[in-house]
Order: structure tokens, then C-alpha cells, then sequence
């Protein structure tokens, strides 16, 4: 940790809270999920977990209307990689106020068919207008081969299509429970 002070605890609803305090009129926060698109579990209680599923999940929680929720007081992204998922909110405002909307989003998500199929749609759509989709997959397969690199950073459309609801609620209960999520929040106050 560099010498910067930080504090942790373990809370009894098993959400981790690391906070690390700055000098600064600006809050962050991180809500940090352990797993990425590389996916340690292939299956989940019997279900296979499709290389899709996170962004997927992504995209549901941070829906239109949740993000333009956040950003009347903050800003809010989010980001799924090769091993986690992150939001990241920042503000001069309250910022457990704007996590608390995240996570009662998260709470709330309502995973049926339809909801699941929507957003698959317009995830196929966004691949399909990114004009640069095929050059980005092909790059990195080229430069990976047979590594599971080579998935790339953004689902494919085929990757998409295999995805159905029942994957994607265990995903969640399994990723986006209390036990697994770490809550860092960094801003000018003491612990």
C-alpha cells in the first residue's frame, strides 16, 4: 500500500470497506466485484457461464436511467476486465448516497427473459455498429493464440447470443453478493 494509511474492515453483512482518507473536496468510491471476464468457474451450480455473462450483468445494472441518476450529483463508471468489475463513483456530494442508489439497483434487478433478451439485442447492436469490433477480435487473437486472452476485452456477438437467464442470476447471486463485494471509498475525513 505505499506507506498510505488506510483502514479496513470486515462488515457482518460480509462486505469488505477499505477506506483510505485524502486532503481533497472530491469523494470517490469503488464497489469492486471479483470477477472478471475470464471466468474461474466455468459452471455455476450445474449452469455453464457463458464469456458474455459479465458484461452483460454490467450493462444491466448500470441502465440508462441509474447512471443518469448518479450523475445529477457525481459521475459513475464502470469497467469489467480480465479479472474484476468495478463502478467507480466520484463527487463533491454524498457519496454513499450515489452507492447506495448502485447497490439497491443491484439489489433490485429484475432478470427475466425479456429484460435478458433486450439487452442482449442491444449489445449485438453496439458490436455490430463498432467499426472497428472485427479488427480489435482479430488483433487479439493474432497476438494471443491459444490463450484465454484471446476472448478479448468486449463480448462478440456469438458470445452474447449463448446467454440466457438462468446463468446470469446465478452470476449474480454468486459474484454480486455481500460476501463478495469490497467497498473502497477514498475522501477527506477520518475512519
Amino acid at each position: 500500500h505505499l506507506n498510505t494509511p488506510f483502514y479496513q474492515q470486515k462488515e457482518n453483512t460480509g462486505v469488505n470497506l477499505i477506506f483510505i482518507p485524502k486532503k481533497s473536496e472530491e469523494k470517490s468510491g469503488v464497489l469492486y466485484i471479483p470477477q472478471g471476464f475470464y471466468l474461474h468457474d466455468n459452471e455455476i451450480n450445474k449452469t455453464k457461464i457463458n464469456f458474455g455473462c459479465p458484461f452483460l450483468l454490467q450493462e444491466m445494472i448500470l441502465d440508462e436511467k441509474t447512471r443518469e441518476e448518479i450523475n445529477k450529483e457525481g459521475k459513475i463508471e464502470s469497467e469489467t476486465t480480465f479479472s474484476y468489475t468495478i463502478y467507480k463513483i466520484t463527487t463533491k456530494g454524498d457519496l454513499i448516497k450515489l452507492f447506495n442508489i448502485l447497490l439497491e439497483r443491484i439489489r433490485n434487478l429484475s432478470l427475466t427473459d425479456e429484460i435478458v433478451e433486450s439487452y442482449k439485442k442491444k449489445l449485438i447492436l453496439e458490436y455490430k455498429e463498432d467499426p472497428l469490433s472485427i479488427s480489435k477480435e482479430k488483433t487479439i487473437e493474432n497476438m494471443f493464440f491459444s490463450s484465454p486472452m484471446t476472448n478479448g476485452t468486449h463480448c462478440k456477438g456469438k458470445d452474447i447470443n449463448k446467454i440466457h437467464l438462468t446463468e446470469m442470476k446465478k452470476f449474480l447471486f454468486r459474484y454480486y453478493s455481500l460476501k463478495s463485494l469490497t467497498f473502497i471509498a477514498s475522501y477527506d475525513a477520518e475512519p
